[in-house]
């Protein structure tokens, strides 16, 4: 008999934490925490698969106790309780690393349907992640990219195993079919984001963007797909780049420049034998290929870069200007606006750009909470 997932309750009130666990007891191990000292005491002692945490409690807030869960402990998914007046507020702990939130009062059926998804989704993860580390350690960063194929060609007996992964999951009856092959793609990204979360919230708010240019544009449901897939794969070749490097982009050495462009041949490498359809392959190898031809890794130019890449490369330039790191400010969303439109044609897709630009005026509302509350009018 499988054993059970420990889920740990955290609420100050007593009534709601009392609910929670007579409804997830008869599935889970349950453990309950009545504010958020207690909770990371428990979660440091305890095996923790999953926490329900309440927002509104006394002292330090649920979304400071969110963070302490996620440095602590990475893989510990979280859900979100809070009342439709913290829905902002849930929203941002989604970019903090949560898995979903719920809106008191819960409905019983959605709570333990978000609940065996977050939990599916962490057994995915636990599947996949000795697969994909042992892949990483066997890419030399410092080797040409020659030896960098060969190696991958030579462990082929490696990629049939990840292979067997995605093949269990397209399999799994937990997921619904249309669901499956886009919770492989989410699972790599959290994975390969190690010590830090800046890779993870990346990709999701790329995947995020990139939906709402497709759905602007018109795009079919297979495009749809293909370009959710692909952006939040886009970056999977970072197993053999340091890390570190990304959110410096623009900031690097030579150097520096040539291996972090290797990551879309690497990542088009690693997923060729998992049998996505060639546009998800195309995302990740041309997203860093630019309108006028001077992008890499082959040059291509114009149309002749896939429309899906051409979507992600912004949506993903877009991420990099509005997101704060070590080495520079975030910038606001006019200044982002501006360089967007200074990139159409040369970097960027002008089509691709003024349709982004048009949701960034008319659709904000559709931005994460945190580019929604930007001070600069775009």
């Amino acid at each position: 008999m499988t054993d059970k997932a420990n889920i740990l309750i955290v609420d100050d009130e007593l009534g709601p934490r009392e609910s929670l666990k007579m409804v997830l007891k008869p599935f889970y191990t349950i453990f309950t925490a009545e504010n958020g000292e207690k909770a990371l005491e428990m979660i440091k002692n305890h095996p923790t698969d999953l926490v329900t945490l309440d927002l509104k409690m006394p002292g330090v807030s649920g979304t400071d106790i969110l963070r302490e869960i996620k440095m602590y402990k990475e893989d510990i998914e979280v859900i979100i309780i809070t009342g439709f007046g913290s829905l902002k507020t849930a929203m941002e702990g989604i970019r903090y690393g949560a898995a979903d939130y719920i809106l008191k009062p819960f409905d019983i059926a959605e709570l333990l349907s978000i609940v065996n998804r977050a939990l599916d989704h962490k057994k995915l993860n636990d599947r996949l992640k000795g697969f994909i580390r042992e892949l990483g350690k066997l890419i030399d960063i410092d080797a040409d990219l020659t030896d960098i194929q060969k190696t991958l060609r030579e462990q082929a007996d490696l990629k049939e195993k990840v292979k067997g992964v995605f093949e269990q999951t397209l399999l799994d009856e937990a997921l619904h079919p249309e669901q499956r092959p886009l919770v492989f793609a989410q699972s790599p990204t959290q994975i390969l984001d190690g010590e830090g979360s800046y890779m993870t919230c990346h990709s999701k708010r790329v995947a995020h963007y990139c939906h709402l240019i497709a759905l602007q544009l018109q795009l079919s449901p297979k495009q749809l797909m293909d370009l959710q897939l692909g952006a939040y794969l886009h970056d999977i070749g970072s197993v053999g780049v340091d890390r570190k490097l990304f959110p410096k982009e623009g900031l690097v050495s030579p150097n520096e420049g040539e291996r972090l462009r290797r990551h879309t041949e690497i990542g088009s490498e690693l997923i060729a034998p998992l049998g996505f359809s060639s546009e998800v392959t195309y995302i990740i190898r041309h997203h860093h290929e630019h309108y006028d031809g001077s992008g890499s890794p082959e040059g291509l130019q114009g149309e002749n870069i896939p429309l899906l890449a051409r979507i992600v490369a912004v949506a993903e330039a877009f991420d990099e200007m509005v997101s704060a790191n070590s080495e520079r400010q975030a910038l606001s969303l006019k200044e982002t606006v501006a360089e967007l439109k200074q990139g159409s044609g040369s970097k960027f897709d002008p089509k691709v750009v003024e349709t982004f630009v048009q949701i960034i005026h008319e659709k904000r509302e559709a931005l994460l909470p945190q580019f929604m509350e930007s001070k600069a009018a775009a």
